[in-house]
Parts: structure tokens; C-alpha cells; sequence
């Protein structure tokens, strides 16, 4: 069966029309990807990664023989002074939350 000039204007017309609105829903639907959800999906993917890597580091004696070794000169050899200033702050800022403890509980001894 074939279409009159007429009708086969019309279903060129529809198609057309149905071909623009495909256009514009796909352009919707990739803008939506790119701008909404792939900072997301990248964004979860470094996350996740830096998390495992930091867990794995925290756990030392599960590290392979070489893979500590690697990590420790690392960064023993680059941030030593810096590594050990930070110790020295941390020792004493625990020294002094101690203190402040020790203090509260004498406090509470006096008062019964």
C-alpha cells in the first residue's frame, strides 16, 4: 500500500518531528550525564581509591615486605622533619588533654 502525496508529506512531517524530539531528549539526557552524574562517578571512584590506599597504609604489617619498605623511605627520607615535628605536637597536645583530665577527676575527688 502505498501513501498519497499528502500522506507521505505527513509521515515525513512525523518523523521529522519524532527525530527532533529524539535529538533534544538525548542532548538532555548527555547533558545530564556529563554535568550531574560524571563529577559523581569520578568524584566516588577517587574517594573510594584514596580511602583503600589509606587503610592499606594505616594497616603497616600487612603491607608486603618491599611495599613498606617503598612506603617508609618514602617517606621517612622526604618528610622526616616534618613528620617529626608533627609527632612532637601531637605527644603534647595529648600531654596537655591529659592534664586537663587529671584535673577534672582531682576536681571531682575534692568536691566528695
Amino acid at each position: 500500500m502505498e501513501l498519497s502525496k499528502e500522506g507521505h508529506e505527513q509521515a515525513v512531517a512525523l518523523i521529522e518531528s519524532f527525530k527532533d524530539k529524539l535529538k533534544e531528549a538525548a542532548d538532555l539526557a548527555i547533558r545530564d550525564l556529563y554535568c550531574d552524574i560524571l563529577p559523581f562517578i569520578e568524584g566516588d571512584a577517587w574517594t573510594n581509591f584514596k580511602n583503600h590506599m589509606l587503610d592499606r597504609l594505616q594497616d603497616y604489617p600487612s603491607l608486603c615486605k618491599f611495599d613498606a619498605e617503598r612506603v617508609r623511605k618514602a617517606i621517612l627520607t622526604k618528610h622526616k622533619d616534618k613528620i617529626l615535628d608533627d609527632v612532637l605536637k601531637d605527644l603534647i597536645k595529648e600531654n596537655e588533654q591529659l592534664k586537663a583530665r587529671n584535673q577534672e577527676l582531682l576536681d571531682q575527688l575534692s568536691r566528695r
